[in-house]
């Protein structure tokens, strides 16, 4: 979960699954919060998928210190911890809580890992990147909020549904976002199962989901969710099937998505 603050100049990082992500180098702790400011790096997967954070204009106080010089002060040890292969950073760093040292297997992926490269990279355009092999978060000034354009329920499709892009009816632009993934965090299975039996076998996983996301709404936040769905690459289920299911998703929770 990222949430930017244009005003303060900085992004707060927080893991909400069970797999760990990497921030500056190092792995982060679920639940724990990390702040992360202008050129820090973000791994959307622990040593996978870097992105460097990057305002846009760039902050003029530059207050912060090279990353291994000094350490933040939320820290109660001088141990290094694990390397990242991406950023080799060796020195725990900048961040609002501990970071975690358990080594988290890989056994969830349901998209190979080539695919999700491929996407990654057509997502990213053909824009330069600032870390090898990784992107950049950018954040823009603040838009008028109350101007934006409400736009009208939508289907996009990106190289023959490769990337699939909903738009509900009332979705505005807006400065601040609020993203999830979908399957596990918002909804699970009706059946119990791992992975769902048919599109029908889902239910918001927690009473409080879309209480939450509704005041996250009214406070100024645009609601995005992300999803892989590798039975739509194999085969197994059908793009209308998942376009319908996601709608229903939406109007359950009963908040603007995209």
């Amino acid at each position: 979960r990222l949430c930017a603050s244009y005003a303060d100049q900085c992004v707060t990082v927080q893991q909400i699954g069970t797999r760990c992500s990497g921030f500056n180098g190092a792995k982060t702790q679920k639940d724990e919060k990390y702040l992360g400011r202008h050129g820090d790096v973000i791994e959307i997967l622990y040593g996978k998928y870097p992105y460097k954070i990057e305002f846009n204009p760039p902050p003029a106080n530059k207050w912060r210190e090279p990353l291994n010089e000094k350490k933040r002060s939320c820290f109660e040890s001088d141990e290094e911890i694990e390397e990242s292969p991406l950023t080799k950073k060796s020195k725990k760093d900048y961040c609002l809580g501990k970071m975690f040292r358990e080594e988290v297997k890989d056994t969830n992926d349901d998209v190979d890992e080539e695919t999700s490269r491929t996407i990654l990279e057509k997502v990213r355009g053909r824009g330069e990147s600032p870390v090898a092999g990784g992107s950049k978060i950018e954040v823009d000034e603040p838009v008028d909020d109350s101007s934006s354009q409400v736009h009208s329920e939508s289907w996009e499709e990106v190289d023959k549904q490769a990337l699939m892009i909903y738009t509900a009816e009332g979705v505005q632009s807006r400065s601040k976002v609020a993203a999830y993934d979908m399957d596990r965090t918002l909804i699970t299975t009706q059946s119990g199962n791992v992975f769902p039996k048919d599109t029908n076998d889902w239910k918001i996983l927690y009473p409080e989901v879309p209480g939450k996301l509704k005041k996250l709404h009214a406070d100024g936040y645009k609601i995005v969710i992300f999803t892989n769905q590798g039975g739509l690459g194999l085969g197994k289920s059908k793009p209308s099937d998942f376009k319908k299911k996601i709608e229903k998703v939406v109007k359950k929770i009963g908040v603007p998505i995209q």
